[in-house]
């Protein structure tokens, strides 16, 4: 398949819905991720609710990095406003909204952080591990939000119409 035919294949994607869908659900498994931890830190938690929880803290931080990485892959790929890969992976090359993206980013290194030092525990120890993750939670929690609340009401206004003013038009983002 060459890359015109490629392109083509994918401008059939619903690509908006679909980079709206993986952004909001990286950010719920992010969300039961934060959560789950929390709860099995807690000392009256007992030992096999606290078993499940931290199954479903691991697991939903690899499930929110899958969604994460899959918003990013189709941000990239969007036909009608497209971003180059360093527009996503570094916060001052995103010419619009670049503090709302920025945040993003910055989200997104916390997680990466986060799961680089979980996966090296042996090596830095529990302790640091421990330091790394709280304070990747107070900031992620802190950027993610403000992510969120930035990207909120962006598409108010269109009312789901597009650039000829008929439902389903073009994609709202594209600029005019």
């Amino acid at each position: 398949m060459n890359e015109n035919a490629f392109r083509a294949w994918i401008e059939t994607w619903p690509i908006w819905p679909l980079i709206r869908a993986f952004g909001f659900s990286a950010y719920v498994w992010l969300f039961l991720t934060v959560a789950a931890g929390m709860l099995a830190s807690l000392p009256f938690v007992p030992g096999k609710l606290r078993g499940i929880l931290n199954i479903v803290h691991r697991q939903g931080a690899r499930w929110g990095l899958g969604f994460l990485l899959l918003h990013m892959l189709l941000l990239s790929l969007d036909p009608t406003m497209p971003f180059p890969w360093t527009a996503i992976v570094f916060p001052s090359f995103a010419d619009a909204r670049s503090a709302v993206y920025g945040l993003g980013i910055f989200a997104f290194y916390g997680l990466i952080i986060v799961m680089v030092t979980s996966g090296a525990v042996k090596v830095i120890g529990q302790a640091m591990m421990i330091a790394t993750g709280l304070v990747a939670l107070r900031s992620g929690v802190v950027w993610s939000r403000l992510a969120a609340m930035g990207n909120l009401g962006y598409d108010e206004g269109q009312k789901g119409r597009g650039k000829e003013g008929k439902i389903g038009g073009q994609n709202p983002r594209r600029r005019r």
